[in-house]
């Protein structure tokens, strides 16, 4: 269950009890009120107590504040982010890894940009996936959705008018005489979601990956604008844009993953209206995919959120919510992980399938995805465990103290390892097609192709490190990263549940980027043992053998360095009972 926050202290996973949030303003059709049902409140900026406007336009802009805040978020979200893309696409030559990050980052940026300008009015949906999911689960009135999805379509369309402006000169050059969506030089990648590999992956591929996606985001999202939450807008709107930056990686290489209806509609209706005249049939009507799949991925994220979310209530009686109600915490550690997982694998494989590659755009683009990945995780996990998101971790525990003393040890190991597993899974079906293309009949842990690489921890240098190195090194890796861990999560450092998840992105990425010519640093026993589980059974049998029997490594050593690292911390940090003695003696 959900961590009790002690009075005048903040810990990751701290939510605010029930009692102490108040009541949102209810409104029907007043806009400048923020919503209930919006994703973020922002205090201060309530609508004030004013007479209601006698000019159409001021009633206008008065009961459609929502929608014109959502207008003018996307048209600088589309503007930017494409803008962006086409600074990369017409970049040549150029690295391939260096475009799939600059993009991915770059379209993260962008939504702190749009989440800042539309906290105030619309509470920042900026997708009809979110409003539509929120509406069909009863937390946005029905009667509010066709204007905001039109608004959030009509900023989309502007947006792609103004990247088309500001980049008019290069059109003619770089499409003489007709504008390409597909060929040699297709421009209309610049506006919308198209496929990378469309003669690997079908369009049924490409939905379940769009909605999976959209899925991994949205469910993040949920726990990030949860009332609940500590949050304020400038948290927020920086944890959604790593979040978004970890979600585009992750699909570089098989479609652009917009996860956003308007996003891909606005401007795909622009570029038919500007010469690319075919945008709508290429590639077998690709087009129903971004505008379908995102509101698929989002209303289950929504009902999985509601339905998993047990708020502070009497003891369930349906014996399935009280699992829920009894093993939240080991709910919210399942689902952290496999998310953390599915992305963070998704972020290496796109890395791996892309040749030839840059070695250094590929260490950085695998590290820093894997750093974001760890922001959508422990903004899931947050308010629910904690966010322990490790074996090695118990809060305020060594790890052999609380298999001594704690009995809840063992099921919170069960339910990383378990996310981690269906994490594993859930790759392996976003990137079905390619396992056979690249290891034809025979899945590879060593070789030309080591696929096995792309869910494991294994070594990069084998013939130069033995075991007993990368014990140590593993170990050292874990320390650095859980000892810095345990001061963020100290209930004394005034450290809110959203500020934490993008200090512990940059802090995995930097572990990462240390260690990454030596072997894949995992710091993380569940993360490597639920996938290596996971890959025996889909073909990787040798997996366990490989590097002299490796895989203890990445098992035991993190323990190591994560006990290590908590005994230290309890040893050097002076409790806060003994500061008040000092200070009485003195």
């Amino acid at each position: 269950m959900a961590n009790e926050a002690t009075p005048h202290s903040i810990q990751i996973g701290t939510f605010h009890s029930a009692e102490t949030i108040p009541n949102a303003i209810s409104n029907d059709h007043k806009g400048l009120v923020v919503h209930d049902q919006d994703l973020f409140r922002v205090d201060g900026l309530d609508a004030p107590e004013i007479p209601y406007p006698s000019s159409w336009f001021k009633r206008f802009l008065y009961d459609y504040n929502a929608e014109v805040g959502e207008f003018f978020a996307m048209f600088v979200f589309v503007f930017i982010g494409c803008c962006i893309t086409a600074q990369v696409v017409f970049r040549i030559p150029h690295s391939e890894g260096s475009m799939d990050l600059s993009v991915s980052f770059g379209w993260g940026c962008a939504l702190v940009l749009a989440v800042v300008i539309s906290a105030g009015t619309s509470g920042s949906h900026l997708n009809p996936a979110i409003t539509i999911s929120k509406a069909v689960f009863g937390h946005y009135p029905w009667k509010r959705v066709p204007s905001m999805v039109l608004a959030q379509t009509l900023g989309s369309f502007v947006g792609a008018l103004f990247t088309w402006l500001y980049y008019y000169p290069m059109w003619d050059l770089v499409n003489p005489g007709h504008r390409q969506s597909i060929g040699t030089a297709p421009t209309a990648v610049i506006f919308v979601s198209q496929p990378l590999k469309p003669g690997i992956y079908h369009n049924a591929n490409l939905f379940f990956n769009e909605a999976m996606m959209t899925f991994c985001m949205l469910f993040a999202v949920h726990f990030v604008a949860d009332k609940r939450m500590t949050a304020s807008i400038t948290t927020a709107s920086l944890i959604l844009g790593f979040m978004l930056s970890a979600v585009l990686l992750g699909g570089a290489q098989v479609s652009i993953i917009t996860i956003n209806p308007a996003r891909d509609f606005g401007p795909r209706l622009f570029i038919v209206m500007a010469g690319w005249h075919d945008t709508f049939k290429v590639y077998n009507y690709y087009f129903y995919v971004p505008l379908i799949s995102p509101i698929v991925g989002g209303i289950a994220a929504q009902g999985l959120f509601d339905y998993l979310m047990v708020p502070e209530i009497p003891y369930p009686s349906s014996w399935f919510k009280r699992f829920l109600y009894d093993y939240n915490a080991e709910v919210g550690e399942f689902f952290a992980m496999f998310v953390f997982v599915f992305v963070g694998c998704c972020i290496t494989a796109q890395a791996i399938f892309r040749m030839p590659h840059s070695e250094g755009s590929m260490d950085i683009t695998i590290c820093f995805g894997w750093g974001c990945a760890l922001v959508l995780a422990v903004a899931i996990g947050a308010g629910t465990s904690g966010a322990h998101l490790n074996p090695c971790y118990h809060h305020r525990q060594s790890c052999i103290r609380s298999i001594i003393r704690g009995k809840r040890v063992p099921s919170m190991v069960f339910a990383q390892t378990l996310g981690s597993f269906v994490g594993a899974l859930f790759t392996w079906l976003y990137y079905y097609p390619m396992w056979d293309l690249v290891n034809p009949g025979h899945r590879q842990s060593v070789g030309k192709a080591p696929t096995a690489e792309i869910f494991v921890i294994q070594p990069s240098k084998s013939g130069i490190y033995t075991n007993t190195n990368l014990f140590f090194n593993e170990a050292m890796m874990t320390f650095c990263m859980l000892f810095a861990v345990h001061f963020v999560a100290d209930k004394r450092m005034t450290m809110s549940a959203t500020t934490a998840p993008v200090l512990l992105g940059l802090m995995l990425t930097a572990i990462l980027l240390a260690g990454s010519q030596v072997s894949a640093i995992g710091i993380n026993s569940a993360r490597d043992f639920g996938p290596r589980l996971f890959i025996v059974m889909a073909g990787w049998h040798d997996t366990f053998k490989v590097y002299n029997y490796y895989f203890y490594v990445p098992l035991i050593s993190p323990i190591v360095g994560g006990i290590a690292a908590q005994g230290l911390y309890d040893y050097l940090m002076v409790p806060e009972v003994s500061k008040g003695k000092l200070k009485r003696q003195h």
